[in-house]
């Protein structure tokens, strides 16, 4: 599944990593099928398991 580095929390405690995602245009239907999936409850409750502050409704900009 590739690599991944754990980010230090001391590294970033003053301000929270803010992630973002974006759908490109001609990302084709896979791309688009999985975006639509990471907005549902059940990948926000997966993510919030796995220790991600999963943004509501109040918290966009």
């Amino acid at each position: 599944l590739g690599t991944f580095s754990t980010i230090p929390a001391d590294w970033h405690s003053a301000e929270p990593l803010r992630q973002r995602m974006v759908l490109l245009r001609n990302a084709g239907a896979t791309a688009d099928a999985f975006y639509r999936f990471l907005q549902t409850d059940e990948a926000r409750k997966t993510l919030a398991e796995f220790g991600f502050v999963v943004p509501d409704e109040s918290m966009k900009e």
